[in-house]
C-alpha cells in the first residue's frame, strides 16, 4: 500500500510543513501578489 502525504519544503525559504491547509495558505501569504 502507498500512502501520500501533503509535504512543502521551500527552498527559498526554508520552510518545511505537512498540513495541506497550512500549505496552502504559506503560499498564498509567501507568493501571491
Amino acid at each position: 500500500m502507498v500512502c501520500y502525504v501533503p509535504y512543502l519544503e521551500d527552498p527559498n525559504t526554508g520552510v518545511q510543513m505537512f498540513e495541506s491547509a497550512e500549505i496552502v495558505e504559506y503560499l498564498r501569504a509567501t507568493y501571491s501578489l
